[in-house]
């Protein structure tokens, strides 16, 4: 009995040392950019040596995927509990991180030149496209909407979403203001052509 809770003892903290890994490494990611931060700059920062982070990551590049996967966990909206209606009301909300420098640095920035187009595809897919569908799907089973090709739809929708924020995080403070209400427009009007169609 007291060797099995030694045992959960090291697991829990291990999985306290994962996490403060993941926590620290993205504000360094966010900060400096992922080719800006070393492993030397992580280890420094956390206190630990090599071989504690080499424990539970194999590389940087396998602490960056595991902080991109935190990032899209928490920044996307909780498209479970959404219906058509709640998304059409909510969706501009992904506009607000075009302030988050962070989220800019390492999920619009970095990502693509660091993971594989499948990775990155795999975490669309996990976190937005895969419960986007599930919502389109619905919709259309309620007859809210008609979209004759659904993945894609769902697609299309996150990659509007993306290239607003690409863009709203390069603009000037002047100009933001403008461009994101006209970004709301446009894609706000691209969701009326799927109701106008049923």
């Amino acid at each position: 009995m007291g060797k099995l809770k030694k045992d959960l003892g090291k697991q829990e903290q291990g999985e306290i040392t994962r996490k403060n890994i993941i926590h620290i490494s993205r504000k360094l990611f966010g900060k400096k950019g992922y080719n800006g931060t070393s492993t030397e700059d992580i280890l420094l920062e956390l206190g630990l040596t090599r071989g504690a982070l080499y424990h539970h990551f194999a590389s940087k590049r396998d602490i960056f995927y595991a902080v991109c996967v935190e990032i899209n966990k928490e920044y996307s909206i909780n498209l479970e509990k959404i219906d058509w209606f709640k998304l059409k009301k909510q969706w501009h909300k992904f506009l607000d991180l075009a302030n988050d420098r962070e989220f800019i640095q390492i999920w619009l920035l970095d990502s693509y030149s660091v993971l594989s187009w499948e990775e990155i595809l795999e975490l669309d897919d996990l976190f937005i496209i895969q419960p986007l569908t599930d919502i389109l799907k619905e919709s259309i089973a309620k007859d809210h909407i008609r979209v004759l090709h659904i993945e894609e739809t769902a697609q299309i929708i996150l990659g509007m979403i993306n290239q607003a924020l690409l863009v709203l995080s390069k603009s000037g403070i002047k100009e933001k203001s403008t461009k994101k209400k006209n970004f709301k427009l446009i894609i706000d009007n691209y969701l009326e052509t799927l109701e106008e169609m049923s």
